[in-house]
């Protein structure tokens, strides 16, 4: 999903100028498509904003050198093989306050400090030159076209947290009574 215009916003689903509309017909959009499994597309006319050689890669690891946080490779619920510089298994869904448990509990790589990222974090990770998803797949392969929770609370209702939408990149806050993917993050903040 993106900006057409200053006062409408499209997407997969058509175009809205209201906020409660746009609100509503997004997730409806988020719940109709999350599902599906797409190839990646890339816009070779679009300068990539997350290329290559942003990460460094390690076994379940990626140093982002733009933000300096540590990054699991792999969606949670999945474990990173090496064999096949895949993530395999199962992608583990979440409502949002399990997903902050669930992040906060966590031991990977040898290290037990990892935790949701904030929105401002998980937002730097959309490759806007890239869709289904939107996100580089060397550093983060295997990743869901779908809903991934944030830490931040939205203001407007406690209740509700910051999510990206890795399909397109959308971003919005949305109930923390759905179940949502997870990556974890450590550092910074």
């Amino acid at each position: 999903m993106g900006t057409l215009h200053k006062k409408h916003t499209y997407t997969a689903c058509g175009y809205f100028n209201s906020g409660l509309m746009k609100s509503l017909i997004t997730v409806l959009c988020l719940s109709a498509f999350s599902t599906l499994s797409i190839a990646q597309t890339c816009n070779s006319s679009i300068t990539k904003v997350a290329p290559d050689n942003r990460y460094v890669i390690s076994d379940d690891t990626v140093n982002d050198t733009a933000t300096h946080l540590i990054w699991a490779r792999c969606s949670q619920g999945q474990t990173f093989n090496n064999t096949n510089q895949a993530c395999e298994g199962s992608i583990g869904t979440y409502h949002w306050q399990d997903a902050l448990v669930q992040a906060k509990d966590s031991v990977l790589a040898g290290s037990s400090d990892w935790r949701l990222p904030n929105f401002k974090e998980l937002a730097s990770l959309v490759e806007t030159a890239c869709y289904n998803p939107s996100i580089n797949i060397i550093a983060f392969p295997n990743t869901a076209s779908s809903v991934y929770w944030s830490s931040s609370a939205y203001a407007g209702n406690s209740s509700n947290a910051w999510i990206v939408y890795f399909a397109d990149g959308y971003d919005g806050p949305y109930s923390g009574n759905h179940l949502n993917h997870v990556r974890l993050v450590r550092g910074g903040q």
